[in-house]
């Protein structure tokens, strides 16, 4: 049995509601889903069970077959012959409110001579103009035509039927995933062309067009016998430049991605020879989600020596900050690097992953308390006992007499204390005061 899931490509024009199928079926992965035309460029994937079959459900971008001389479009369009090609299932998903549609000719036509098993899935059969119009698809002369309301729910369930009838193979049940890395960072800074580095494949689309992700891109890779997700983000504007609809579909689907991850690896345009308030933010709220934080300095190809002393300085002025981050110049374009990042995210994450036992904790802080007393009104601090109750973020309690005498300088006293002792770049630390 092969332990390679075989694919499910949802394929059809711009805004016939294919993104709206793809969350219908899929468990986890979810694809920015509205009435802008175009709003999937590159492909979300996720893994369905049905009826003991396991398969990859692949929602790909709207496609465009008229003749245009738009580079972008000329991409989405290779990008999804490639996935109808890998297919062993194609679900051609049509708009059943306006009929047989001269894209879905054209895309019927390259279906037969892919000579792939392919069902017509003719969408918004809730209205009765689509009823209408039903028999109207059969003529394309795909394997099956199934009428289905993705809005709704309706066929749902015999659609997956059909779909499970033709995967051959129950394949290999979902990996589970042992931690996930996104990465994060301004428009067209290089996330794109790192994913595609790291999974050494095209997986994402990269053009010079800013904005080109607009949603949470996953993908499993296997990585030192451990399996991890990678996810590739939508890039992050000033709240000000975020004006359009779409945008704020993508910065909340980013948001969402930082929250679901462990490890984030914030890209950084090292030719720009600064580090911009909008960054900083990011990188201090990654922190705040209890995320571990590396910083990626891409597009070293591009720096000078003077870029390379402005932003040291600009660097320098966040040194507080920056001695609690790892810290990598990369360049996408020439590799430089590349090769370092994930045996770091390896190293990260196992620093988020410890345990400290009761015993090391409050050794290390009474010992720091004796070396070091803290006061606050005038009044010795006393802690009676430390124990940790979480890892990643590595979360520890304090137990004391006083809680509210326990203020941000005393908590990053023991903070500092921990970080002294073991190696905890990159790694965020709580501390709460409790009772006790």
């Amino acid at each position: 049995m092969s332990n390679q899931l075989q694919k499910v490509v949802l394929v059809g024009r711009m805004n016939v509601g294919k993104s709206t199928l793809f969350n219908r079926l899929s468990v986890e992965n979810k694809s920015l889903a509205s009435n802008h035309p175009g709003l999937t460029r590159d492909f979300v994937t996720d893994k369905v069970d049905w009826n003991g079959k396991h398969f990859e459900l692949i929602d790909s971008g709207g496609v465009l077959l008229s003749k245009t001389d738009a580079d972008f479009v000329k991409l989405v369009n290779e990008q999804v012959m490639r996935l109808m090609q890998e297919a062993q299932v194609i679900l051609l998903v049509c708009d059943g409110t306006v009929g047989i549609h001269n894209e879905d000719r054209e895309l019927a036509k390259k279906i037969h001579k892919l000579g792939k098993f392919a069902i017509t899935v003719v969408n918004k059969m809730d209205t009765n103009l689509a009823k209408e119009k039903f028999h109207e698809f059969e003529r394309l002369g795909l394997d099956h035509t199934i009428a289905i309301s993705a809005q709704h729910g309706y066929a749902i369930g015999d659609l997956l039927d059909e779909i499970a009838e033709q995967i051959t193979e129950s394949g290999a049940p979902k990996a589970e995933v042992k931690f996930r890395v996104t990465l994060l960072g301004k428009p067209n800074v290089g996330k794109s062309s790192l994913m595609n580095l790291l999974l050494g494949k095209e997986r994402t689309i990269v053009s010079e067009i800013a904005g080109t992700t607009r949603e949470a891109i996953k993908e499993d890779i296997r990585f030192y016998q451990e399996d991890l997700q990678l996810i590739d983000t939508a890039g992050v504007r000033r709240k000000r430049g975020v004006v359009e609809f779409v945008e704020t579909l993508m910065v909340k689907s980013t948001m969402a991605a930082i929250r679901e991850s462990d490890v984030i690896l914030l890209l950084l345009d090292g030719s720009e020879g600064k580090l911009l308030d909008q960054e900083l933010k990011l990188a201090f709220y990654v922190l705040e989600q209890g995320k571990a934080l590396i910083l990626l300095f891409n597009k070293q190809d591009l720096v000078d020596e003077q870029t390379a002393d402005d932003l040291e300085y600009s660097v320098s002025e966040y040194q507080h900050f920056m001695k609690k981050v790892e810290t990598l110049k990369i360049s996408c374009k020439t590799g430089k690097n590349i090769g370092k990042i994930m045996p770091l995210v390896k190293e990260v994450w196992e620093r988020a992953s410890q345990q400290f036992s009761d015993i090391e904790l409050n050794s290390l802080f009474k010992d720091g308390m004796l070396a070091r007393p803290l006061y606050r009104n005038g009044q010795r601090l006393v802690l009676r006992k430390a124990r940790q109750i979480m890892k990643s973020p590595i979360t520890i309690d304090l137990y004391v007499t006083q809680p509210d005498y326990f203020g941000p300088s005393q908590l990053a006293f023991f903070e500092n204390l921990l970080r002294s002792k073991y190696k905890l770049r990159s790694v965020p630390v709580k501390l709460n005061a409790k009772r006790g």
